[in-house]
């Protein structure tokens, strides 16, 4: 007997003929699962991306593709599932029913359980198990009470309501229908202007004990403090890309832990369309978009895939637990993970700005701004221009830690995690070096304003997050303490000012310098670092739950004190740990004991045919089958000694990391040798790599 879902039956429901025979009428599935769909996915996705502007300005889509992806994402998984389900109806329909009262449950579940959770927190388990019960006992529900049928049905237009709340009363509404860009105010003193934005960059991986610049690790970066205004006291205002470099463009403060200003006509009063009629613009920006004027690159296209996958990225991280959502779907960080990282590019757009500042008149004035995602990982650049395999995408188990995941509680891997940041750093000082020569040959003109910052820093605490969602004390100089040096028009000596900054100050600075009329409707909250300044400065940083209030000073000691320590204070970074003395021996000269057999070494592949104009592997990685007699181990390249590393355990298994100077290759084929001991003093134990 064929009983469809909606047919009321009578009795005790296990005395009941099945009712999970017959799919209800096409029109009654898509209600129901729309109804459902809109609670499940369209309320909390919508609720957490309308207070993130910079979600869909990092996507390059705003106005009608807004739309179009709140009718996509509302609409069409309910009707492409209720099409699945009439197809399959075709061929099964007992299936079909039993399909259609399993996303009813689960659906159900995903709307109960996450709430749940928010007040109760779940244990992994026990989330699951819940989830399932949940989808179970609703589904039973759903085919036997056809008040509970009927109710569902009548909620299909609940995705509706929430794309409405979202259009009309969420921060991003405004990107649906944007203001026009305001007049440009008069500008009495236009110049050149470089501007170039850094990442994940902390002012602390510079300095030596005396908190000037390290000239022997960074002598790139002191040639520039000597030609700038170092500004060394500078704060981002937020750990997230989006809202720093907004902030930097805007001279406004983020509206909130989560979001910027909420009326976007206020973003739209920027650098860009203060100097919009006075100056040539050369933007290459891709998280903001907030150039809207001719010659600005924002390097990503309308990516719909992108925007997609990240939707559906975001949906899980709203109906999994909070814990879970941190470590598994971090992608909401504000770099999204698909803007080009492609290597080499990074390094190449950071000499744009310099290439076309050198090559414009005076008479002509310009705006070059670049935001370059370096040093921010992937950890990949060495000094000389070397590139090698070990990018952020690398699989968890091949490297001793993860940015998007915890540090390990091993102080070792951290610094060796904190020795590869301090390596791309160098690479990145060379191009520094690069554009302080042309500053002080007047490759630049004299007379152009260069500005170089970065949107915020990174924390290497041990078992936290690299840039963490709530930030503790203890991280508040790694990351909130920032670059910021001004080279100002006709100046050529250095100078260190201590004055409390922020990237806020930015905007109003270079409208000051320039003589920009604005009106008073033209907000901003920082204010002119050219210019002195009365009473009391206020540094502040948003995380992701609040607005913190920067102790000052703010101590930087126990920061640099870590750098420091790498390689004891010196240069050569691949000198590092407690047998850095034996790097650039030969391997003949070591106090080697007897071999021991059962190492691995990582990609082998790559070590027989290298090439300096592709991937030279200068991070060594071996595996073992258990642990050895040494905590630190030394790697030899072609017979002598390029750097060392710590054996760790990651994963239940024993592993080796070193950094090794490139120049110790060759091209062609190349000999590795590893070997492990405590200290530089002990008997070294040669491992046999397979």
């Amino acid at each position: 007997m064929l009983i469809p879902v909606g047919t009321e039956l009578r009795g005790p429901f296990w005395r009941r003929p099945s009712s999970l025979s017959r799919l209800p009428r096409p029109r009654t599935v898509a209600a129901t699962l729309a109804g459902l769909w809109g609670f499940a996915f369209a309320d909390p996705v919508f609720g957490l991306l309308g207070q993130e502007p910079p979600f869909f300005t990092t996507h390059g889509v705003g106005g009608g593709l807004i739309l179009l992806w709140l009718v996509l994402t509302a609409a069409l998984p309910p009707l492409l599932l209720t099409l699945a389900l009439v197809a399959l109806r075709g061929v099964n329909r007992r299936a079909a029913a039993i399909g259609f009262v399993g996303l009813v449950g689960v659906l159900f579940a995903l709307i109960l359980i996450p709430r749940i959770d928010e007040g109760f927190p779940l244990h992994p388990p026990l989330f699951l198990i819940f989830g399932v019960v949940t989808a179970l006992a609703f589904g039973l529900m759903f085919t036997v009470k056809p008040l509970v049928r009927r109710l569902l049905a009548a909620t299909w237009f609940s995705p509706l309501v929430f794309g409405v709340v979202f259009v009309a009363m969420s921060p991003a509404s405004a990107l649906v229908m944007p203001a026009n860009p305001p007049d440009a105010p008069p500008v009495a003193a236009p110049r050149q202007l470089v501007v170039l934005v850094l990442d994940e960059f902390p002012v602390a991986s510079l300095l030596n004990e005396s908190l000037q610049i390290d000239r022997d690790r960074f002598p790139g970066f002191a040639r520039l403090a000597d030609l700038s205004t170092w500004y060394r006291n500078t704060t981002t205002p937020s750990v997230r890309t989006a809202h720093a470099v907004s902030s930097l463009l805007t001279g406004l403060e983020p509206a909130t832990p989560s979001g910027l200003k909420p009326d976007r006509a206020l973003l739209k009063r920027n650098l860009f369309s203060m100097l919009a009629d006075t100056h040539d613009l050369q933007s290459t920006e891709p998280h903001v978009r907030l150039c809207e004027f001719r010659g600005c690159e924002h390097l990503v296209e309308p990516a719909n895939f992108e925007l997609y996958r990240h939707t559906g990225l975001a949906a899980l991280r709203e109906w999994f637990p909070e814990r879970w959502a941190k470590e598994r779907f971090a992608f909401l960080e504000a770099d999204w993970g698909f803007v080009d990282r492609a290597r080499g590019v990074q390094m190449a757009r950071l000499r744009e700005p310099l290439a076309g500042a050198a090559r414009a008149q005076a008479s002509e004035p310009g705006v070059w701004f670049t935001h370059v995602f370096l040093p921010h990982r992937p950890w990949e650049w060495l000094p000389g221009g070397v590139i090698y395999p070990a990018g952020i995408d690398r699989p968890q188990g091949s490297q001793p830690g993860d940015g998007h995941s915890y540090w390990s509680d091993d102080p070792r891997v951290v610094d060796f995690m904190r020795q590869r940041l301090i390596l791309q750093v160098q690479a990145l000082d060379e191009t520094i070096g690069e554009l302080a020569a042309a500053l002080a040959d007047g490759t630049i003109a004299r007379d152009a304003m260069v500005i170089i910052a970065a949107d915020h820093g990174i924390s290497f605490k041990q078992g936290a997050i690299a840039r963490a969602w709530e930030l503790a004390p203890d991280q508040y100089a790694d990351i909130a303490r920032v670059p910021l040096f001004v080279r100002y028009p006709g100046q050529t000596a250095g100078d260190v000012n201590d004055r409390a900054a922020s990237l806020i100050d930015v905007l109003p600075t270079v409208a000051h310098v320039m003589e920009a009329q604005l009106p008073e409707s033209w907000e901003m909250d920082g204010s002119s670092l050219a210019a002195p300044r009365w009473g009391s400065y206020e540094q502040f940083i948003f995380d992701d739950a609040n607005r913190l209030v920067l102790p000052t000073p703010l101590d930087l000691s126990p920061a640099i004190q870590q750098y420091r320590a790498l390689a004891g204070g010196t240069s050569d970074l691949y000198a590092h740990g407690p047998l850095g003395s034996l790097v650039r021996r030969p391997w003949g000269d070591l106090p080697l004991g007897p071999a021991r057999r059962g190492a691995e070494l990582v990609d082998s592949e790559n070590y027989d045919s290298v090439e300096f104009d592709g991937l030279v592997p200068a991070m060594v990685e071996v595996e073992l089958d258990g642990p050895v007699p040494g905590s630190w181990a030394v790697v030899a390249i072609n017979g002598t000694v390029a750097g060392s590393g710590p054996v760790y355990q990651y994963e239940g298994v024993w592993r080796i990391a070193a950094m090794v100077d490139p120049a110790y290759f060759r091209v062609g084929a190349n000999d590795v040798k590893v070997a492990v001991a405590d200290t530089a003093e002990d008997q070294l134990i040669p491992l046999t790599l397979s």
